[in-house]
This record gives structure tokens, sequence and C-alpha cells, in this order.
């Protein structure tokens, strides 16, 4: 069993480079990510929730991220997690 899925929801925001990069470099490395990009936010909700659903038996653990969400330093996901 993986350990962590991320999905990511993206809709036109100008630090999603940032937060892709900031997500390679985190310590923890044990993760998978999917985003989703520029739906109307109920669309992009129940797609993100039903990937989540669809794929509970492969990830122990599942994160939903913002394009705008850039993590602070290298060990946040494992702190986090």
């Amino acid at each position: 069993m993986k350990r962590l899925l991320i999905g990511m929801l993206c809709n036109g925001e100008r630090e999603i480079k940032e937060a892709l990069a900031s997500l390679k470099r985190q310590t923890f490395s044990d993760w998978n990510i999917f985003q989703i990009e520029n739906l109307p936010n109920k669309v992009a909700h129940d797609q993100l929730y039903e990937t989540f659903m669809r794929q509970a038996g492969e990830y122990r653990h599942f994160l939903k991220l913002d394009g705008d969400m850039v993590f602070k330093d290298a060990q946040s996901l494992e702190k986090l997690y």
C-alpha cells in the first residue's frame, strides 16, 4: 500500500510552479500527485473526492492542496504526515 495521494486543484494561480517545486523538494517522498485544473469549484471538488474514494484501497492517506499552497520548508510534508 502506498502512503500518500495528493490531489491538487489549480485554477490559474500564479504560484502553481512554486507550489509544485516546493512539493518536489520535500524530504518525505512516498507520494503521488494528480492535478485537477480549470474546473468550476464544485465540479473540481467532486472529481477530487471521487478520485480519492476510487483509490482508497491503494493509499493510506490523502491530501488536498490548492495551486497557491507553497510549503514553507523541505520538511513540511514530513511534519504534516
